[in-house]
């Protein structure tokens, strides 16, 4: 056997730096170090303005209308407000946002529905899709764990991955913290000797770098956690979005939002749809848009999904192939199935993007 696992025959070179270490460092131009600390200071200096002037102009309704002023302790994006009045004894409720049954009226009001309840509609869906992104550029031990939890909640319902949300953000406080301290490493005056820097064995490197190990000399990817920062940003957001579905406090917020509950299972999902039928009969541009969205959309995403199939040959292409030309076959025909029928293949579908993910995340360590 070729393989030999030595110890101890290359020393560990430490570095003596440990001024650098604590964020101490001689630059020659220290307007490329302070830089991004004036773009940070102008951006919180921005959002303290923009506060200030909602909470003024807010004072100011109350105070002209003599009403007493809700407003939102948890902001989704921006922060909507409803404003209270007595009449008669009852609660009047006065949106100052546009709600869902406004945003069909024009594409403004479809733009300002979107501004306030983007994150509140569609954060799950951007969660997903930020999982993916960090996957793709991590590659490594924690991409894998990262890829088992997407695994997780596409097969779950929304009303499961709301209850075990709150795990899924611990796990990402300790996974950032592990990955911070593996990045930043031991402090060099302890002079701290790792005992897998002098291993020589066939793929070692490549496997240290996909288990994310510290290292003096060839240290993990800290700008990896950048993105690993917005995805615990958008976790957050999304914990905050439970909160609005569950707590009756917010009633108001999500009354004007739209409800979020799944529809698809319910026995009779075509009766008593409020919906406008854009379809058949168009008012304005915001329909045509949403008909595009939904009539050509699907192809689209098959004209992609066949890109991916012969950009790259090999038997996860061949899978990517078959399954566009299959829903291809049916054409628009495939919309005429029953909605659950519709869901539950482009789940599958869904499931194998996955799986090709996920094969090929714990590949990389080859």
């Amino acid at each position: 056997n070729n393989r030999n696992i030595t110890f101890g025959l290359n020393s560990n070179m430490i570095p003596n730096d440990t001024a650098k270490w604590f964020g101490f460092e001689l630059r020659s131009h220290i307007d490329q170090f302070v830089r991004i600390y004036i773009l940070l200071t102008v951006i919180l200096t921005f959002d303290a303005i923009v506060r200030y002037r909602q909470r003024y102009r807010r004072l100011t309704l109350s105070v002209h209308f003599n009403v007493h002023l809700i407003e939102n302790r948890f902001p989704i994006l921006f922060q909507p407000y409803a404003l209270k009045k007595l009449l008669d004894h009852t609660y009047e409720y006065e949106y100052d946002i546009d709600s869902y049954q406004q945003a069909d009226r024009s594409v403004i009001d479809f733009l300002k529905y979107l501004m306030n309840f983007l994150f509140y509609r569609f954060c799950l869906e951007i969660c997903h899709i930020i999982t993916v992104i960090v996957i793709s550029i991590h590659l490594d031990v924690i991409a894998v764990f990262y890829a088992i939890w997407l695994g997780l909640f596409l097969i779950s319902s929304r009303r499961f991955i709301k209850r075990i949300w709150f795990i899924y953000i611990f796990f990402q406080i300790v996974l950032f913290s592990l990955q911070y301290m593996s990045a930043v490493g031991a402090p060099p005056f302890l002079c701290f000797e790792y005992s897998w820097t002098n291993v020589n064995i066939q793929g070692w490197s490549q496997l240290k770098r996909w288990l994310y190990l510290p290292d003096y000399i060839d240290s993990p990817e800290a700008t990896h956690l950048f993105t690993d920062f917005f995805q615990f940003l958008f976790s957050c957001q999304q914990w905050h979005v439970f909160g609005y579905e569950t707590n009756e406090k917010y009633r108001v917020y999500t009354d004007a939002g739209g409800s979020n509950r799944e529809i698809i299972y319910d026995y009779n999902i075509y009766k008593n749809n409020p919906t406008w039928d854009f379809v058949t009969t168009k008012r304005h541009m915001l329909d045509r848009i949403k008909y595009a969205i939904f009539m050509y959309g699907r192809w689209i995403v098959l004209s992609i999904v066949y890109l991916a199939g012969i950009t790259r040959i090999s038997l996860f292409g061949l899978g990517y192939l078959i399954a566009c030309f299959y829903f291809l076959w049916y054409a628009h025909d495939f919309l005429t199935k029953r909605v659950t029928v519709i869901f539950r293949l482009w789940n599958y579908f869904i499931y194998y993007c996955f799986f090709v993910i996920f094969i090929k995340t714990c590949l990389q360590v080859c």
